[in-house]
């Protein structure tokens, strides 16, 4: 059975050196991500045109990863170690003040219930609601861990409305237009209207871009064969 994949080479500060892409021409590997969560609009353009410059003649091909709708964690003072069995209180803010850890999504406040778990740091620690009352939750400790500015949460428990795009992820976009990228990545996917959106947005602009998407969250396998379909990869 013939199988076809890609290996694709998530570009950062180290991989602007020539004989980094000089080594992935060799071995005939010339897929490109750039991750948006993580780049400013200055660098994601200065990262394209040095990788389109080192390719020569090679047309590489490259993912912008678009941030879609992951949940993340508000600015923190500092890192922030959770104990197992303690209690810690969540406010819906962007940045902590008064010792409580920032959550900067209405619809989590909208749609969680009391006895909802609550996964932060991409897995590495989890709490578990207690109380819910307005703009805040109060929640136990389940798994202990370290957690910092704009760590990934999920809800296991809950399944939320797919979210739209920020304005920075739209701006993305534009650029990726103007530059003609290859591919848009879009992360956490959930439904295939997500995709949908996003295609359609890409179209106003006369931008055609095949679009990947990342499946992250558990709720996506049970929509799996529809997003398939939706998506180019």
């Amino acid at each position: 059975m013939v199988k076809a994949f890609k290996i694709i080479s998530t570009l950062g500060p180290a991989s602007l050196k020539g004989e980094f892409v000089s080594q992935c021409q060799q071995c005939s590997q010339l897929y490109f991500r750039l991750n948006g969560s993580h780049l400013n609009l200055s660098e994601i353009e200065e990262y394209v045109r040095f990788v389109r410059k080192q390719s020569g003649e090679e047309l590489p091909q490259i993912y912008l990863d678009l941030q879609g709708g992951k949940l993340r964690i508000g600015r923190l003072d500092a890192s922030v170690t959770l104990k197992a069995g303690e209690t810690k209180e969540f406010t819906y803010a962007r940045e902590a003040s008064n010792n409580l850890i920032p959550l900067p999504h209405r619809e989590v406040f909208k749609h969680i219930r009391e006895g909802d778990r609550i996964v932060l740091q991409d897995g590495s620690a989890e709490v578990q609601v207690l109380r819910k009352s307005g703009d805040r939750l109060i929640a136990q400790v389940l798994r202990g861990g370290t957690i910092r500015s704009g760590a990934g949460i999920y809800l296991p428990d809950r399944v939320l409305p797919s979210g739209g795009l920020s304005q920075l992820q739209l701006r993305q976009i534009e650029l990726a237009a103007n530059l003609r990228l290859s591919h848009l990545a879009l992360s956490y996917v959930r439904s295939r209207e997500e995709i949908t959106r996003l295609r359609s947005l890409c179209l106003r602009l006369d931008y055609h871009p095949k679009i990947a998407v990342k499946i992250e969250h558990t709720e996506a396998l049970q929509k799996l064969a529809d997003i398939s379909r939706e998506a180019d990869e």
